[in-house]
């Protein structure tokens, strides 16, 4: 991964080069962010593009060109309520179903994902780097909580179905190639 960096005055970018982790990586940050700043209000958009970059990473993110970055670029253009968006260059797909049923489960996990509050984005962190519930409980921040109330906050925040979307997801992408 490359460094964050502002990208076109109010937006950001990030390069995940295996475009299997680049959901995770996504959900990890919108969870941050929303967990840190403990409001609901605090929130992000973004746009997964895969497709082929043509330049190598080098200093500057901005810097790099390909299809990766025009579809997240266009994405992000678009003017659209939901925050979560998935595009992929369709020749690169098996099957048309592939980038629907992403674009659908995209749609889903932001419907989910603007409702967790502080603590469930919290719990939503650990649990995507991997943590069991016993060492979300034993990491998290400022006050102590028991490992039966991570286990709530992740069942309130729909950790059960974020994490099957997760892993269909990069079931999908870490098969993927770049024609």
């Amino acid at each position: 991964m490359m460094p964050l960096e502002l990208f076109r005055g109010d937006s950001w970018q990030l390069l995940v080069i295996n475009p299997g982790d680049a959901l995770r990586v996504a959900l990890f940050l919108r969870a941050y962010l929303r967990a840190e700043t403990r409001t609901k209000q605090s929130d992000t958009r973004f746009a997964i593009g895969v497709g082929t970059v043509e330049e190598a990473p080098s200093e500057s993110i901005r810097e790099n060109r390909g299809e990766a970055y025009e579809h997240s670029g266009a994405l992000l253009d678009k003017k659209s309520s939901q925050r979560m968006h998935f595009g992929i260059a369709r020749e690169h797909l098996d099957g048309w179903y592939e980038e629907k049923s992403i674009t659908a489960i995209l749609a889903v996990l932001d419907v989910v994902a603007s409702r967790w509050s502080s603590a469930q984005s919290r719990a939503i962190c650990g649990a995507l780097t991997g943590g069991t519930q016993e060492q979300i409980a034993k990491e998290w921040h400022g006050e102590s909580i028991s490992q039966q109330a991570v286990g709530q906050h992740l069942s309130r925040a729909g950790w059960v179905g974020v994490e099957a979307a997760v892993q269909y997801y990069e079931e999908i992408m870490n098969n993927w190639e770049p024609s």
